[in-house]
């Protein structure tokens, strides 16, 4: 693509996850797109001396050091800022514990490019540990009951497709997007910020996103929090309030599904039912951005 190829700042946020980063790092480099600039943020990681001593690290991407860890929002926030220098058509939020393969960020760009009013591009996600096994292919926000349903991969063709929610483990996001309406919302600190993000471009702007099925990429799934930990479940379900109440168009019922949801995860999860019950008095006492409960 040559000297046409818009330029791309890809951000990862590392937390204690230095080698994740790396293994990340070095499937991008294999990129058949060119025209990009990798920008890792560190979230103040305990082995951060690991990241400054890298030199391989260091000779391909630009590190920005966070003194303190205020989340995935902030941590992208800070890659964002960062990236502005570069003067980027567009944003790529990429999870340091994925794996991509050589044209994903081709075939992101060209989505992108396709049609007018595209904010997000997206792709399909499998679990790294288990590469046959899909993550995501694309899924939609219901507003009504504030509830993302994923959807499935033998139902769509091979061309992009509109979704209404991307997670956050990879967005491309158009740069003029972000520069009109903002950065990640720091309410959130993990979880539901990309939902909120999501729905700020659809319902505020009247932007399209697109899911590119054409893509594929790994994820280590949880990689940073554990599946099912007590920090887990505590922002999922606060979070999800938050944003059905901004974005739902019935939250009433929301609320509802989402106490029944959250009684029937204590049920067939083995959820702790007072973490779930202090995420709802949480949120009824407008506690937003990060809690101390599960340092």
């Amino acid at each position: 693509m040559g000297n046409t190829e818009k330029m791309v700042c890809i951000i990862l946020v590392n937390y204690n996850g230095y080698k994740d980063t790396l293994e990340c790092v070095q499937s991008i480099l294999k990129s058949s797109y060119t025209n990009y600039k990798i920008i890792i943020v560190d979230n103040a990681s305990n082995d951060v001396q690991l990241l400054k001593d890298d030199a391989y690290l260091n000779s391909y991407c630009e590190i920005v050091y966070s003194p303190a860890n205020d989340g995935f929002s902030e941590g992208n926030n800070i890659g964002i800022k960062a990236a502005e220098k570069y003067d980027p058509k567009y944003v790529l939020l990429l999870n340091n514990d994925t794996v991509v393969l050589p044209d994903f960020l081709s075939e992101l760009v060209s989505a992108a490019e396709s049609e007018e009013n595209v904010a997000i591009t997206t792709s399909f996600i499998n679990y790294f540990y288990d590469k046959e096994k899909s993550w995501y292919c694309g899924g939609n926000y219901k507003r009504a009951l504030g509830y993302t349903t994923m959807l499935s991969s033998e139902h769509v063709d091979n061309k992009p497709f509109p979704v209404s929610f991307s997670t956050g483990c990879l967005m491309l996001i158009s740069y003029n997007f972000i520069k009109k309406y903002g950065y990640l919302s720091n309410e959130y600190f993990l979880y539901s910020e990309d939902t909120e993000y999501c729905m700020r471009a659809i319902v505020e702007g009247g932007y399209k996103m697109l899911c590119v099925p054409k893509v594929l990429i790994y994820h280590k799934v949880n990689a940073s929090t554990g599946t099912g930990s007590k920090m887990q479940q505590y922002y999922l379900v606060r979070n999800y309030l938050i944003v059905a109440k901004k974005y739902g168009t019935f939250f009433p019922l929301a609320y509802l599904f989402r106490w029944a949801l959250s009684l029937y995860e204590v049920i067939r999860y083995h959820y702790d039912f007072s973490v779930i019950c202090r995420a709802f008095r949480d949120y009824k006492n407008g506690v937003t951005g990060k809690v101390d409960y599960f340092e």
